[in-house]
């Protein structure tokens, strides 16, 4: 009598099938878990830009401009330092043509008030420009 002290080539295809099953299974909830922290990481950097932005045309008591594309938001500091802010892959403003907007010298208010949509691919969000004191927010829809 022959004794067994392994696996049979059938169980261990068995086990490398059912591995690779849950491994493609959880793939897909990884990439979109993935998309979302980049698309979050990016609303969390143009927030910061915009209140740095608004806290320049304070300080330099000289305005800061903000030009949104659809591919990138653009910062043009008073000190004439120009930032670009390109969106992931899986962003895009939605806007016809450059939106522009600027912060006043001394006062940081904004000259304009407006909503722009950010579309992602599983995501959608708002900037929103309030009246008053320059103040903004991003949400999500």
């Amino acid at each position: 009598m022959m004794e067994r002290n392994g696996f049979t080539l059938i169980e261990m295809l068995l086990v490398l099938s059912m591995f690779l099953l849950l491994s493609m299974l959880s793939l897909r909830p990884i990439s979109s878990l993935l998309i979302y922290q980049t698309e979050q990481n990016y609303l969390q950097e143009i927030a910061s830009a915009i209140l740095l932005a608004q806290t320049a045309a304070i300080t330099h008591e000289t305005p800061s401009k903000l030009t949104f594309s659809s591919q990138a938001l653009t910062i043009e500091y008073p000190d004439g330092k120009l930032e670009k802010i390109t969106t992931p892959a899986s962003l895009t403003f939605h806007v016809k043509k450059n939106e522009n907007f600027s912060f006043q010298a001394r006062t940081g208010k904004i000259n304009r008030f407006r909503t722009l949509s950010i579309i992602g691919d599983t995501h959608h969000y708002q900037l929103v420009f309030q009246i008053g004191k320059g103040r903004f927010y991003i949400e999500e829809n």
